[in-house]
């Protein structure tokens, strides 16, 4: 087998706003016998006694499913916002190693984040819009599935645009006056996700697949 392929990983996610859905049929995520589950959930304390209502349920296909769906992301952990800058910017981007069919796309910011674009440029120049959402509402979050898996050859680059507003006009900003603000789990702090699902032509392409995405969050963050 392939030594970079990490059977390890995320099945799925939460955010405000998300929306479970089913795979398109004759696709499903591969758990192997034997995993283990961990359920992780964050909790920001408010000072309040409160309830928990998270809950989880897996659907299993009824036959067996040959293309199995796998998750990657691009990100950046360099994030430091001046309290005030209203135009803080990051640009991250993965190359295919390999050719790929394009489930999904999940951005992901906190309450800072205004704007986030991304799109697929292809081997030959040309530009596939993957996704644009103008006004980012932290509470609106979701997967995004294209009606038809997109696919996207090998060398293709997979770009996005993240912009973050720290300013007072900002209704979202957790801080009045605005404060400084760097990356991190909690909810006042920041985050620069850029989450999809693909299933990938060559199975055994996944580890580079991996590593490519990996590869995103060690390089320096242009704005």
């Amino acid at each position: 087998g392939d030594p970079d392929f990490v059977r390890s990983g995320p099945i799925a996610g939460w955010a405000p706003g998300n929306q479970p859905y089913r795979y398109p049929d004759g696709l499903a995520m591969l758990l192997p016998g034997g995993v283990d589950f961990v359920l992780e959930v964050h909790y920001h304390k408010t000072g309040k006694a409160t309830k928990d209502r998270s809950a989880l349920a897996f659907y299993f296909a009824d036959a067996p499913v040959a293309r199995h769906v796998e998750s990657g992301v691009i990100g950046t952990e360099q994030i430091d916002i001046p309290a005030g800058d209203d135009a803080f910017g990051r640009y991250v981007f993965m190359e295919l190693p390999a050719e790929v069919e394009l489930i999904d796309v999940t951005p992901h910011m906190h309450y800072l984040g205004r704007e986030v674009e991304a799109y697929a440029t292809l081997p030959d120049g040309e530009q596939v819009p993957l996704i644009k959402i103008d006004d980012w509402d932290f509470r609106r979050q979701d997967s995004y599935v294209y009606r038809e898996p997109l696919r996207l050859p090998k060398g293709t680059r997979i770009e996005a645009l993240f912009h973050f507003d720290n300013s007072a006009t900002n209704p979202f900003n957790p801080s009045s006056p605005p404060q400084r603000v760097r990356e991190g789990w909690q909810t006042t702090d920041e985050m620069c996700l850029f989450y999809f699902s693909f299933v990938p032509t060559d199975a055994a392409s996944l580890g580079a697949i991996q590593r490519a995405s990996i590869e995103s969050f060690l390089r320096p963050s242009n704005p």
